[in-house]
């Protein structure tokens, strides 16, 4: 676990302490390679538009800041595009306007874009 006096990584996320308020970022280990299944493999096509789906998915729920969003869109839209995604698929999920529907089943909250 790294840390510092106003950071600290904990599993995908970055704490921030900035001021007193906690803000979140997506971390990843030096290590992660992000790799994404390829769009040559021989998977249904709907599964090429759902990985890209909850790539931005899980970035705009674990960033809490603007800045730290459009920071990690640009950089994991070069990771889906070194596998192989077109473009153009990401910019419309990731400018996409953003519909939060918490609905509670089971005691479990489901979020819906």
């Amino acid at each position: 676990m790294v840390y510092s006096e106003s950071k600290l990584n904990v599993l995908d996320i970055t704490l921030h302490l900035d001021d007193g308020f906690i803000q979140t970022d997506v971390y990843s280990k030096l290590t992660d390679s992000h790799l994404y299944l390829p769009p040559s493999s021989a998977h249904p096509k709907h599964v090429f538009k759902a990985i890209p789906f909850g790539v931005t998915s899980r970035l705009r729920r674990n960033c809490s800041e603007d800045i730290f969003l459009n920071k990690r869109l640009e950089e994991y839209k070069g990771y889906l595009d070194d596998q192989g995604y077109p473009a153009e698929l990401f910019f419309f999920l990731a400018h996409k306007p953003v519909k939060l529907i918490l609905f509670a089943r089971n005691s479990r909250v489901i979020y819906r874009m």
